[in-house]
């Protein structure tokens, strides 16, 4: 499955999945079966669709996801999987929507 890290005793494997077309749709590596470290995803057509941190497969740090015209969506602090810390939302234009501050939120 590609080349293997070894950062203390974790193992990364890094893991590339690609659109039918030969276009990235994902890549980022695993720890234990899990998504770990940074990751990004992308649309069809090649856009930069989001982009995250993972810690044992739950989003850990900064989240960014962006409209299909390449506009950021959203950038939202995370912590375990959860919305913790301030996000901000825009509109498809680029301009802030909405700022916000969560704390341990799962947004349910």
């Amino acid at each position: 499955m590609g080349v293997h890290g070894r950062v203390g005793c974790v193992i990364y494997v890094p893991s590339v999945r690609w659109y039918a077309d030969g276009k990235k749709e994902e890549e980022g590596a695993y720890a234990a079966d899990e998504r770990s470290g940074p990751w990004s995803f992308w649309y069809k057509d090649g856009t930069l669709k989001e982009t995250a941190t993972f810690k044992v497969g739950k989003k850990d740090g900064i989240w960014e996801r962006y409209y299909p015209n390449g506009k950021k969506e959203h950038r939202i602090e995370m912590k375990e999987g959860l919305r913790h810390g301030k996000a901000i939302f825009y509109n498809g234009d680029g301009k802030v929507r909405e700022e916000l501050n969560f704390k341990e939120d799962n947004g349910t």
